[in-house]
């Protein structure tokens, strides 16, 4: 169920993904400003975010949804909580994790890349699992509000056990930001 990191539709999801952020990355912080209304270094103001996932993962793992809830510690150090449903067929896979990033403003945008630390649910009798994350994230606030959307692209997992594989997966967001000012 879980043998090889697949990169057949995902693969090539993930390299549009990857074209997509890399190229928000190289573009200049003057052309973002030229046509933002909104300033990323607003997150602060208001710490705490819910955030809700949809996306998909490899390995057959397929179709998930997702919550998180998190906190800026200070203006760019962020921690908080994640869970994940997928369904692929035969089983339910739930990751849950603790996540801490760092978020850097470029523009009207943030870039958090995290790790995570967390366990795995595998149901059908293949077992619980230490779990570790990595990934990226790209989060416009929208101006006015106190929303934001995004895309996790880059979230690469790796279950803590022997013959278990990385998956890959990736993920739109939508959230709400409160607290603070």
């Amino acid at each position: 169920l879980y043998s090889a990191f697949e990169f057949g539709m995902f693969g090539r999801m993930n390299l549009r993904s990857l074209a997509l952020a890399s190229f928000l990355l190289l573009a200049s912080e003057k052309a973002f400003a030229q046509s933002a209304t909104v300033d990323a270094t607003d997150f602060g103001r208001k710490p705490i975010s819910v955030t809700a996932a949809m996306g998909f993962a490899s390995n057959s793992v397929g179709f998930g949804l997702g919550a998180r809830v998190g906190y800026l510690v200070a203006e760019r150090i962020y921690v908080g909580a994640t869970v994940h449903i997928h369904l692929p067929t035969g089983g339910t896979v739930i990751p849950m994790t603790i996540q801490g990033g760092y978020d850097v403003p470029v523009g009207p945008v943030r870039i958090r890349p995290y790790g995570a630390f967390g366990f795995v649910i595998y149901s059908g009798g293949v077992g619980t699992y230490a779990l570790l994350q990595f990934g990226a994230e790209l989060i416009y606030p929208i101006p006015s509000t106190d929303f934001f959307i995004g895309i996790d692209p880059f979230r690469i997992q790796l279950p803590l056990v022997s013959g278990a594989s990385a998956t890959w997966s990736g993920y739109l967001l939508a959230g709400m930001r409160f607290g603070g000012n």
